[in-house]
């Protein structure tokens, strides 16, 4: 019984100069200020959506860049998906320079259902119009300057 009162005691005394260490840096005193950065891409079939990065802050200044569609005339096309992901780095790329580190990402996927297909083997069923965004929140935070 000595022993287990021993060992809860130093649990307690451990717990009491760890558990500040585990706090979330807001409740440390740390402000943080944001940035959301979203990419909205398009897998319109015959390139004719509109794909974007827009970049804003707390001040209302919207910025935007012109990305590429997922699809051509011919489908899926994959030159224009790796130039998004370097325009998309190299963004990124100009934050981290700036102090912006990645604190959270949240994505979704738009897609308008109007045609049904089922696969006659398995019986399962999916709807697609072949129509639809992909979009994609980077949530960015640096420390905020006092």
């Amino acid at each position: 019984m000595k022993i287990l009162v021993f060992m809860l005691k130093g649990l307690f005394i451990q717990m009491l100069f760890l558990l500040p260490m585990t706090l979330p840096a807001q409740t440390r005193g740390i402000v943080w200020e944001y940035q959301i950065v979203t990419a909205v891409e398009s897998v319109i079939p015959g390139g004719l959506g509109r794909s974007r990065l827009l970049l804003s802050d707390d001040g209302g200044v919207l910025e935007e860049y012109k990305m590429e569609n997922f699809f051509s005339l011919l489908g899926i096309n994959f030159k224009n998906i790796k130039a998004n992901d370097l325009l998309v780095v190299q963004k990124f790329n100009e934050l981290g320079e700036e102090g912006w580190e990645l604190s959270n990402t949240v994505s979704g996927v738009y897609s308008k259902s109007d045609v049904s297909v089922t696969d006659s083997k398995t019986g399962v069923g999916a709807s697609s119009s072949g129509e639809g965004i992909f979009i994609t929140r980077y949530i960015f935070r640096r420390q905020k300057s006092r």
